[in-house]
């Protein structure tokens, strides 16, 4: 069954857009709808599973170690290191070692398999770029398992590509209430400190909220974690509604 892309409707420049294009550089690792998988019991090795708000909602797995960033992988990337026929490869690997192991590269990125200083055969997940995006290495415990975990990771990639343009309705959205609390508040948001203040009025407005609404979650969520973003996502929208309604038509002579 071929994965399940998005269709994000909603086109570049759109209030999407307008909402989130200040935070492509700064956003810190954490993911939205975020789940996370340990690949060995002492939790070393960890896939971490979610939306990346900057970048339209694109699923993203991060394979990561307590030793270091990791590395961080596209949905066709992390569809191509759970394909079959290369976790049969692997599964050889480790079973019967040979050296040069067989790799798969997909774009700028390589699977490997090597082996470890202590000689032990292990998969190697790199960029061509390691020294920006760095590397991991995966020893036959958590390659299992990752393995064995493999369908129900995918099945959650496919439940992020279902809720990812949702997930952007949800934030344009949000952003509207937002600025209609601040314009029956009269705060003026000339300041992403003013923006955290209707944030916190946002917030106490939903503490009546279950989290058996998916909506309501995930905007919750967003107004914890992500304050400091979510108040820069605010004060864009707010500003640059003033400047739309600051533009009057001439009249007509």
């Amino acid at each position: 069954m071929p994965p399940i892309t998005a269709d994000h409707s909603l086109p570049r420049g759109s209030e999407f857009e307008l909402i989130t294009k200040r935070l492509r550089d700064v956003m810190p690792v954490r993911l939205l709808m975020e789940k996370t998988f340990a690949l060995n019991k002492s939790r070393s090795k960890v896939l971490t599973l979610g939306l990346r708000l900057e970048s339209r909602m694109e699923v993203c797995a991060v394979l990561s170690s307590s030793q270091g960033p990791g590395v961080r992988l596209t949905q066709s990337e992390l569809t191509a290191l759970l394909n079959r026929r290369w976790v049969s490869t692997v599964l050889s690997h480790f079973a019967k070692p040979s050296y040069p192991g067989k790799s798969y590269i997909l774009d700028d990125i390589e699977f490997r398999c090597v082996s470890t200083q202590q000689t032990e055969p292990a998969l190697r997940i790199a960029r061509k770029n390691e020294d920006r995006l760095g590397f991991l290495l995966l020893a036959e415990i958590s390659v299992k398992t990752l393995f064995n975990l493999a369908d129900y990771i995918l099945c959650y990639v496919d439940t992020l590509v279902q809720h990812s343009v949702q997930c952007e309705q949800w934030v344009v959205g949000c952003a509207r209430e937002l600025k209609a609390i601040s314009d029956e508040s009269k705060i003026l948001v000339e300041t992403e400190r003013e923006a955290e203040i209707v944030i916190d009025m946002y917030t106490q407005k939903m503490t009546d909220c279950t989290f058996l609404d998916k909506e309501k979650e995930f905007l919750m969520d967003l107004a914890y974690f992500y304050k400091p973003y979510m108040a820069r996502m605010v004060y864009d929208y707010v500003n640059a509604q003033k400047s739309v309604s600051d533009v009057t038509p001439m009249e007509s002579e």
